[in-house]
């Protein structure tokens, strides 16, 4: 009597305890809270790491305990090292973008979402200058998923709605203190653009591995007079069976996020591409480390718009990522901004004395200009050919008034790559087997070559870091010598 004893509850689906425990923040000062239940051996092995976690955490790291194992900065906790603050307050972070950084590459704009919460993660997406008349970002969903529309300049052909995600994996702290599950919030955005009659694809890392398990239902048929079809508006559409039976996959695992990825496929006729088309035939692995290979990175769409794709693979593994990037181009028609393809640009030049010829001549040559072109029906190409051929006589008839014609040489010289300062010669030795190690796991993608590869990783970075903080290690030195003997030399060695 007066005790009060705990409720046990078990689920029969793991999905539904990680619900559970995903709103768990929601009881925060509350006199009551819940728990995972884990042995006595292993709630033994908790007791002993409590007062170890609770110390790091007060010194601002980032803790994390699952089930036996603790976490400081993503690093795991052993009792037989050592564990200095430098050490831990020295690894990087995971966060990489704000929204300050300035991050560019010539010939495309960047949009960045840099993850609000937590202490790592975002989105960037670049688009080309090409076509940045015809994308627009219309939604951004936690900072994991960007929807991006891509506008024909051809009325008749529906507009690409392009869906980019990341999602955090299972267990990841991102969930800890946010109510989102990025399948319903997914689901709910095919759903939305479903009834505009749209080209959706969904593009991205979405840390789920589905084997070859069905992304359809076999055997699915419905009437076409069904009065079913038209309150599901343009979501159904029948399968092609002869892309849809053959899809292969060299990750032979299923996780919780891949079986919640195929019934998401099931319920909104979206399909997975990777592993169907001539480009990706075998299902290439799209993640590698030293844990393992899993193919986890997908394109998404509906299999009546597979013939919009001319091309789909996987790209090779760089020493920039454990992912590999998917390349695939889109059948679609888009009025691209013209690019000067040769070295030279060639620049008019306005001539303003010549204002009052350049109208004398415009008046008297409009008729015989608009007397050329014709308009024989609204479609888009006639009313591109119309004027283009315009802009083609203007600027003939022009061409005597302007004032000179300049060129700028584009520089054809290789830009000469300059090593870090911290680089030596051993450095550059581990950096050029790390390479061929990389190489000959593109070549085959291997047990055995993707150990040797993640060995070779990690022995060239940890030793690149370390040779890196040496380095600023001796930088600040330098700084603070000269602040105490020779203040005014700052700038100059900054």
């Amino acid at each position: 009597m007066g005790k009060h004893r705990p409720i046990v509850a078990r689920f029969i689906h793991h999905a539904d305890l990680v619900t559970v425990k995903r709103k768990s923040y929601m009881l925060k000062g509350k006199s009551y809270g819940i728990n995972e239940q884990y042995p006595q051996v292993i709630e033994a092995k908790q007791r002993t790491l409590y007062p170890i976690m609770k110390e790091f955490r007060e010194k601002g790291h980032k803790v994390r305990l699952i089930r036996d194992r603790l976490y400081i900065n993503d690093i795991l906790y052993s009792e037989n090292e050592q564990f200095s603050d430098n050490l831990i307050t020295d690894r990087p972070n995971a966060c990489w973008i704000d929204e300050r950084d300035d991050i560019g590459i010539e010939g495309y704009t960047a949009s960045i979402y840099p993850r609000k919460t937590g202490k790592g993660g975002g989105t960037v997406i670049f688009i080309s200058n090409s076509i940045i008349d015809n994308c627009s970002i219309i939604k951004n969903v936690h900072d994991c998923i960007v929807v991006v529309k891509i506008v024909s300049h051809n009325l008749e052909i529906p507009s690409i709605i392009l869906i980019a995600c990341y999602f955090p994996p299972q267990g990841s702290v991102f969930y800890d203190n946010q109510d989102f599950d990025p399948f319903v919030e997914l689901q709910d955005l095919i759903i939305e653009f479903s009834c505009d009659n749209n080209i959706l694809m969904v593009v991205g890392d979405l840390n789920s591995r589905t084997f070859v398990n069905d992304d359809f239902i076999q055997h699915d048929k419905m009437n076409p007079n069904s009065e079913l079809i038209g309150e599901f508006c343009n979501m159904y559409e029948p399968d092609s069976l002869e892309n849809l039976c053959c899809r292969k996959n060299m990750d032979n695992v299923v996780n919780s996020y891949g079986r919640m990825l195929l019934s998401l496929c099931i319920m909104t006729g979206m399909r997975i591409v990777n592993g169907r088309l001539n480009g990706d035939r075998e299902g290439n692995f799209t993640f590698c480390s030293s844990k393992g290979s899993g193919l986890i990175d997908y394109l998404i769409l509906r299999s009546n718009h597979f013939n919009l794709l001319s091309q789909f693979s996987t790209g090779s593994f760089t020493e920039f990522s454990d992912h590999s990037p998917l390349c695939f181009k889109i059948n679609f028609h888009v009025v691209f901004k013209p690019k000067c393809l040769s070295s030279d640009i060639v620049l008019t030049k306005w001539n303003d004395s010549k204002r009052e010829d350049i109208k004398l001549v415009l008046k008297e040559s409009m008729n015989q200009i608009l007397t050329s072109v014709t308009i024989d029906n609204n479609s888009q190409t006639n009313v591109d050919q119309i004027v283009d051929t315009f802009s083609v006589r203007v600027s003939e008839l022009l061409s005597p008034y302007n004032r000179k014609v300049s060129s700028i040489k584009r520089s054809s010289k290789l830009r000469k790559t300059v090593d870090k300062p911290w680089f030596n010669d051993l450095c550059k030795s581990y950096y050029v087997t790390y390479k061929s190690a990389l190489k000959t796991f593109n070549k085959k993608k291997s047990v055995i070559n993707r150990i040797n590869l993640t060995e070779c990783r990690q022995r060239y970075k940890k030793f690149e870091m370390k040779l890196k903080n040496n380095y600023l290690s001796h930088q600040g030195n330098m700084l603070d010598l000269l602040r105490m003997h020779n203040p005014k030399k700052i700038p100059q060695a900054i």
